[in-house]
């Protein structure tokens, strides 16, 4: 079986020193400690950005904004700034982080240019705040949904039920900011929907279906529609799908109609 893979991140705490001591010692070893997250107090999250906004942005132009730094409790947790359509700790990898209720802010990634990877945030800068209980042991993914100024957040528990041989699993979750847009997945192998009408901010459940012998091509489409409104994996060109059996698959709907470099795309992450 594949193990998950977790970042458990470490909590480094400076111990005052000694003047004096003798040189043969290792000050760094010596001045550390290193404390791990209880196992059993820690729950496993994703964030994922899918806030489909130009503005505010620190880089003149850029679509990839708000580039924004991640707090819990006051703790930053991410060295590089998450851009649009990007994840941390990345699509693959849930973060160990501790349980319970926990106060999540959002920040303007400004960076210090006399000092490098020291962040100098300003008034205003903390975008949003997120009030968000987790369950120890549980997984979830948050995404940063809407548009500004009213950025959100959207909370949703990843269960980790491993499909049967020969199957896999996946659902869709519509993090679109187009509030009227309805959203079906159709496969082009099976000529079906395989998941019906999901509403904006929400998701559907996991549906469990047999591995396909051929590659297949997925669609999102909106209810009514009987044309692809974008793809997965691409917003203008069908792509191939090849699932691997007893894994678990998420197709993120996330952009918003006319929005330079946001216009409505879907991803594909992999759960487990």
């Amino acid at each position: 079986m594949k193990a998950i893979k977790i970042s458990s991140y470490l909590i480094l705490v400076l111990v005052t020193f000694v003047l004096g001591c003798s040189k043969k010692k290792d000050l760094i070893d010596e001045n550390n400690k290193w404390i791990f997250p209880d196992p059993t107090d820690v729950a496993y999250m994703r964030i994922i950005h899918s806030h489909a906004a130009n503005a505010p942005s620190l880089i003149t132009g850029a679509t990839t904004g708000p580039q924004l730094f991640i707090y819990l409790n006051s703790q930053k947790l991410n060295g590089t700034s998450l851009s649009y359509a990007g994840a941390w700790p990345a699509t693959s990898v849930y973060a160990a982080v501790p349980a319970g209720l926990k106060t999540y802010e959002f920040v303007m990634a400004r960076m210090n240019t006399a000092t490098p990877s020291v962040p100098i945030p300003m008034a205003g800068d903390t975008i949003a705040r997120a009030y968000l209980t987790t369950d120890a042991g549980k997984y979830y993914s948050l995404y940063l949904v809407d548009t500004f100024p009213a950025l959100k957040t959207l909370m949703i528990e990843d269960p980790q039920r491993i499909p049967a041989n020969g199957f896999y699993s996946i659902r869709l979750v519509n993090t679109t900011a187009n509030v009227k847009d309805t959203l079906c997945l159709f496969s082009r192998l099976t000529q079906t929907n395989i998941i019906n009408n999901i509403t904006h901010k929400n998701s559907s459940s996991f549906v469990e279906l047999p591995l396909p012998l051929l590659s297949d091509t997925l669609e999102v489409r909106k209810k009514g529609t009987v044309v692809a409104a974008y793809f997965v994996g691409s917003q203008t060109a069908p792509q191939s799908f090849s699932p691997t059996g007893k894994r678990i698959y998420t197709v993120v709907a996330r952009g918003k109609d006319a929005l330079t470099g946001k216009t409505p795309s879907a991803s594909l992450i992999t759960n487990y």
